[in-house]
């Protein structure tokens, strides 16, 4: 009977140990992946992270033009301002601590997608307007 219970015991808590890692797994393309690739001491991951954010925001800067352009209407220019970068100047070092700084403070967005987050930060640190 011993040997039983001590053999329950154990598969028990392999599948708990397996319960718990599987929930320490972080998806790549993850606000909370993109995270902790900025907080990274590593300097490879952590200019990864510094690259990501630019294209995320050359892209948005490419939208905000188009917020600025007469050639649309006032709602197309509305629908681009919304997630539109309309500040030019920016360093990688700023666009990842204006990310950080978002995505510490919402923790409740980490699952969503990376460049939600990165939109997200970016768009409340330089609304267009």
């Amino acid at each position: 009977m011993f040997k039983r219970l001590t053999c329950i015991a154990f598969a028990f808590s392999l599948w708990a140990n397996a319960s718990m890692a599987q929930s320490l797994v972080v998806d790549p393309r993850s606000t909370e992946f993109l995270y902790r690739n900025c907080k990274s001491g590593d300097e490879t991951t952590a200019l990864a992270c510094a690259n990501y954010l630019t294209g995320v925001a050359e892209v948005m800067a490419i939208l905000g033009a188009f917020a600025k352009d007469s050639k649309f209407t006032a709602s197309e220019r509305a629908d681009w301002a919304r997630i539109g970068l309309c500040n030019s100047n920016y360093s990688p070092d700023q666009l990842q601590q204006i990310f950080i700084n978002w995505a510490e403070k919402n923790q409740t967005d980490w699952q969503k997608p990376r460049e939600y987050g990165a939109i997200r930060a970016f768009t409340q640190a330089w609304p267009c307007k």
